[in-house]
């Protein structure tokens, strides 16, 4: 089993994150700006009840996303400087890196599949989740409450349930593909170092450990707001806006950073195993 601290991992990233918060604002701004442009479109559309709907609308603010959080992973290991909208930015202080590049393929070749991957898991997690979510508000608008509360368990959905969260957990470690594409390492050998059912559990609760104080933050932010403007009118829902785009790139980039800080325990862990 393939195992590693995740607590010192999501420590590690919200170091990083404090240490670094001039530099990384400078570079999510565009990511956080093009996603408030989507929220807002999703609003004056009218699509806050239509989930897949939403999801395509977010999509250019993923690919810009997309952009910040393989070149944060590429600045993090091995302090190259992040690169949004074909120009570099250039850091303060230049970063020493944290581990030497042991991969085949060249930095730019790293950034393209990292970035290929990353969409490719947002557009199957937007389609996925926008399918369900909708079939979920249908289904519930068409069930009575009496035929909901008049089921009876049944074994086979049981053990459909069950085999189903199993299936999510093994898959769990998929969703962060992109990491180790990022970072010059092939499919197959993210696979080896992340062997074994249980290394699911160790990457679930990392990501849970880094997303906690951001969203206490965030619902700190979100009741502010709500005391603070009435609902419905523009200041309201410009900075809900806000509040929820930094919320998602934050709890983005420090989750990915963590992974990156697991990911190379792994590598290192597994170097010097020799496995």
């Amino acid at each position: 089993m393939a195992s590693f601290d995740f607590i010192e991992a999501a420590t590690r990233a919200y170091a990083f994150a404090w240490d670094e918060k001039k530099y990384l604002a400078r570079v999510a701004f565009s990511a956080v700006f093009v996603k408030v442009i989507c929220d807002l479109l999703i609003y004056l559309m009218g699509y806050e009840q239509q989930f897949l709907r939403q999801g395509l609308f977010m999509i250019p603010g993923f690919v810009v996303e997309a952009l910040l959080i393989v070149g944060v992973i590429r600045y993090f290991l091995h302090g190259e400087p992040v690169f949004i909208w074909g120009r570099p930015f250039v850091p303060a202080h230049p970063r020493r890196a944290l581990l030497p590049y042991l991969g085949s393929l060249s930095r730019i070749d790293c950034l393209r599949a990292g970035f290929a991957m990353y969409m490719l898991i947002v557009v199957l997690s937007l389609c996925f989740n926008g399918l369900w979510l909708d079939f979920f508000m249908n289904f519930e608008k068409e069930v009575l409450p009496e035929q909901v509360s008049n089921a009876q368990p049944n074994a086979a959905a049981s053990i459909l349930v069950l085999t189903l969260l199993a299936a999510f957990v093994w898959l769990y470690r998929v969703l962060w593909l992109y990491i180790p594409l990022a970072i010059g390492l092939s499919i197959k050998q993210f696979f080896q170092l992340t062997r074994g059912f249980e290394t699911s559990f160790y990457m679930i609760a990392l990501s849970l450990i880094c997303a906690f104080p951001l969203l206490l933050l965030f619902y700190l932010g979100i009741n502010v707001i709500q005391h603070t403007f009435s609902e419905g009118s523009v200041a309201f829902i410009l900075t809900g806006a806000v509040m929820r785009s930094m919320f998602f790139v934050a709890v983005t980039v420090v989750q990915a950073v963590a992974m990156t800080v697991a990911c190379s325990e792994l590598i290192i862990g597994s170097s010097r195993t020799g496995s």
